[in-house]
């Protein structure tokens, strides 16, 4: 199985760490439980994404996993992958803004962002020579 770490852009740094500074904020200026609570669970929420997000490849599936979300496709259903690609909707277990969208079934996509994009792709078109690239 080989294991693959995301691209994590200062953008979503600033978002994955800002958050939780302002529900601490918040807690700080009004000192109640409930906002205490949240603060505590944005803030594991937020940390789990940012240090859980991984893709990982093995002879039969593509796997990523970012936080609670993770997602088991099998590398013989996945039809393309486009490059450098920036959209607001889909399946994003990415850490950054520029990502692969990989086309997968007949509808089905998911966007995601590996460190190293370049050997992602090639591992992947290894397992299945059959994936376009654009």
């Amino acid at each position: 199985m080989i294991k693959y770490m995301p691209k994590k852009d200062i953008g979503f740094g600033l978002l994955f760490f800002v958050a939780p500074l302002i529900s601490w904020f918040l807690f700080l200026l009004i000192s109640n439980f409930s906002i205490l609570l949240l603060s505590l669970i944005v803030t594991i929420f937020f940390l789990w994404i940012w240090f859980g997000t991984y893709y990982q490849l093995d002879d039969e599936y593509f796997m990523y996993h970012s936080g609670p979300l993770k997602n088991k496709i099998p590398i013989n259903k996945i039809i393309k992958i486009k490059k450098n690609v920036r959209s607001f909707f889909g399946m994003r277990p990415a850490l950054s803004f520029n990502y692969l969208q990989i086309k997968y079934n007949t509808y089905d996509e998911v966007f995601i962002a590996p460190e190293d994009e370049g050997k992602f792709i090639a591992d992947l078109i290894n397992k299945n020579p059959k994936i376009t690239i654009e």
